[in-house]
C-alpha cells in the first residue's frame, strides 16, 4: 500500500521541487521563464490527474477527467482549440458518471433484509435527483461503491464486520452529498481531493483498536460534500 501511495505523492512533489526551483532561479537571475505563464497554466492539471492515474490508491474517475481537461486547457492555450469551459462541463461531469457506473464490485453483492438493516458484503448504491438511507450489517464486509448525483445519501456501517484487513469504499458525490457512518474501533484512512466541494471527518473517536481492519475511503467530491460520522442523524 505505501509504494502506490509514495509513488502519487512522488510525482506531487518532484513538480512542487522543480517548480520552486524555477521561481527561484528566475527571481534571481531574471530569467523571464514565466512570461508565458498563461499558456503554461494547464501542466499542472496534467501533473495532477497523472498523479492519481499512476497510483492504485489514486481515485482514478477524477485523475481521468482532470488529465483530459489539463490537455484540452493546453490545447486552447496554445490556440488550437477554440471554445470556452461550458462546452467541457457538462461532458466532464457524464464521464465521471460513466466511469463510476462501469467500476465493478467483488463477488457477494446479494442483499437480504433481516429487520431493519440490510444484509450485505458489497455496497453497490447509486441515487439521482434522490435522497435515500441504508443501514447494512455483515459478517464479511468487502467495501464497494456509492455514487449520488444531485442528491443525498446516508450509509450506516456501523454493524458490519470484516474477514478482510483492508476495505475500500469509492464514493462519489457529484451535486450532492454522502454521510457514512463506520464501524467503532476502525482505522479509516481517506484519500481524494474535492473540487469545488468538501470532505470531513467527523468522528469523535478515532483511536483504532488494536489489529483493527482498515477501512479506505476514497472521495470524489465536486460541488457537494462527503463526511465520515460515528452516528447519522
Amino acid at each position: 500500500m505505501s509504494k502506490s501511495v509514495f509513488s502519487q505523492r512522488t510525482v506531487i512533489a518532484v513538480v512542487l521541487i522543480v517548480l520552486a526551483g524555477l521561481i527561484f532561479f528566475n527571481n534571481i537571475l531574471d530569467w523571464h521563464l514565466f512570461s508565458s505563464l498563461s499558456q503554461w497554466w494547464p501542466l499542472l492539471l496534467i501533473f495532477f490527474g497523472l498523479s492519481h492515474l499512476v497510483s492504485s490508491h489514486g481515485n482514478k474517475s477524477m485523475g481521468t477527467v482532470i488529465l483530459i481537461l489539463g490537455v484540452v486547457f493546453q490545447l486552447i492555450a496554445f490556440d488550437r482549440l477554440h471554445f470556452n469551459f461550458f462546452d467541457l462541463f457538462w461532458p466532464a461531469i457524464l464521464l465521471v458518471i460513466g466511469l463510476n457506473l462501469l467500476k465493478k464490485n467483488p463477488a457477494g453483492k446479494d442483499v437480504t433484509v433481516k429487520g431493519s438493516k440490510q444484509e450485505t458484503n458489497v455496497l453497490d448504491l447509486f441515487a439521482i435527483f434522490s435522497g435515500s438511507k441504508h443501514s447494512f450489517m455483515s459478517t464479511d464486509f468487502k467495501g464497494g461503491n456509492c455514487m449520488v448525483l444531485f442528491g443525498g445519501m446516508e450509509v450506516d456501517l456501523k454493524d458490519v464486520k470484516t474477514e478482510q484487513k483492508d476495505v475500500v469504499i469509492n464514493i462519489t458525490a457529484l451535486f450532492g452529498g454522502i454521510d457514512i457512518a463506520v464501524p467503532k474501533g476502525w482505522k479509516v484512512i481517506t484519500r481524494g481531493t474535492p473540487l469545488f466541494g468538501g470532505f470531513d471527518d467527523e468522528r469523535k473517536e478515532i483511536t483504532p483498536d488494536t489489529d483493527a481492519p482498515v477501512l479506505e475511503i476514497r472521495y470524489f467530491v465536486m460541488f457537494g460534500g462527503a463526511s465520515v460520522v460515528d452516528e447519522l442523524k
